[in-house]
């Protein structure tokens, strides 16, 4: 059986570990779908390496950050479709943002569930990310982790960072 993994909440970090673990699992030999339903692709520094390692699928559909829900709930639905088309080929799978779609946007949290199951069931390993992280998926994770911000230099420095922030 597969692992369902959880990085949620306001702290920074939940994509910089999902990466991580593509990472790390490309050094073993696995492959990689990383799929992003809100985070457009825009050149920042980890798409470029991503997109240089051959084990690892990088798609970023998303329409990015203040988009209508009716397009994010239509970008969320092609991304699941690359999922349930593609995911035999793939040893991770990590769905980025998919918690906030669930929670703030209302995509149907009974097709998310059975499709994390399913992959589950099939021996995939399953990484959920999101600030905000729906109960069921907490309940039905092997692995949990909260990341909480305690201090954030935004308070201090309002521009993103080159190597930190992007």
């Amino acid at each position: 059986m597969g692992f369902i993994l959880v990085f949620y909440g306001d702290g920074k970090g939940k994509t910089t570990a999902a990466i991580g673990l593509a990472v790390r699992s490309v050094g073993h030999g696995k492959k990689v779908l990383f799929i992003q339903f809100i985070k457009r692709d825009l050149q920042v520094g980890e798409y470029k390496i991503l997109k240089t390692m051959n084990l690892i699928r990088h798609v970023a559909l998303g329409p990015g950050l203040g988009a209508d829900k009716q397009t994010i709930i239509e970008t969320t639905r092609k991304g699941l479709d690359i999922v349930r088309r593609e995911y035999s080929s793939y040893d991770v799978i990590i769905l980025d943002e998919l918690g906030v779609v669930v929670v703030k946007y209302e995509y149907p949290i009974k097709e998310v569930l059975e499709l994390l199951e399913e992959l589950k069931s099939k021996d995939k390993h399953v990484v959920v990310t999101g600030k905000y992280m729906p109960r069921e998926i907490i309940e039905i994770a092997d692995l949990v982790t909260e990341l909480r911000c305690v201090r954030h230099y935004y308070q201090k420095v309002r521009e993103p960072i080159p190597g930190l922030d992007f």
